[in-house]
């Protein structure tokens, strides 16, 4: 939380777990395509479907019902290929607010940052 002059007064961390269903348009370019080493970079956006919370183990009682049903989200990546194994880090950033329109969280305008890592196979050798 801020006072009206910006400065932080209280900080608020939870083990809070969300469950969400991601659905995910991304464009893509290759930087790097040689025979056994591929780079690329993509961009994109989402939109995470809130399926579920676990605040078992935090210290604020939140309920499904203070957060909004989903969220759209502007996604990066940078994807690697190396022979027959794929490595992507991404980064989401939320566009939309995370709480309910809440007269109690009206000041509060929280955003989620998600980091992922996909890690996998490529099959058929894959396209050039």
């Amino acid at each position: 939380a801020t006072d009206p002059d910006g400065n932080v007064i209280a900080e608020v961390e939870d083990d809070l777990i969300r469950t969400t269903l991601k659905l995910r348009g991304m464009l893509g370019y290759k930087l790097i395509n040689g025979d056994g080493f591929k780079l690329r970079v993509a961009t994109g956006v989402s939109y995470d479907l809130l399926l579920g919370i676990d605040n078992s183990e935090g210290n604020i009682a939140w309920e499904m019902d203070d957060f909004k049903d989903g969220s759209f989200n502007l996604d990066l990546a940078v994807g690697l290929d190396i022979a027959f194994l794929t490595v992507e880090p991404g980064l989401s950033y939320g566009l939309t607010n995370v709480f309910e329109d809440d007269p109690l969280l009206s000041e509060n305008d929280a955003k989620y940052v998600t980091t992922s890592l996909t890690v996998g196979i490529v099959l058929g050798g894959g396209s050039r």
